[in-house]
């Protein structure tokens, strides 16, 4: 399950799983940013713009 559709959404509930306990543990709120498709559907968040 290295690669593929199945392996990716494990992952992703995973990691929102991960960042809601230190969410709760921190309190403080998370926004996590999940989205497909290329950068202007993201908030064009890239390394060169932070």
């Amino acid at each position: 399950m290295n690669y593929g559709l199945l392996s990716a959404v494990i992952y992703d509930k995973y990691a929102l799983f991960k960042l809601q306990e230190l969410e709760e543990e921190e309190s403080v709120n998370i926004y996590p940013i999940v989205g497909v498709g290329s950068a202007p559907f993201r908030g064009h968040l890239v390394p060169e713009k932070c």
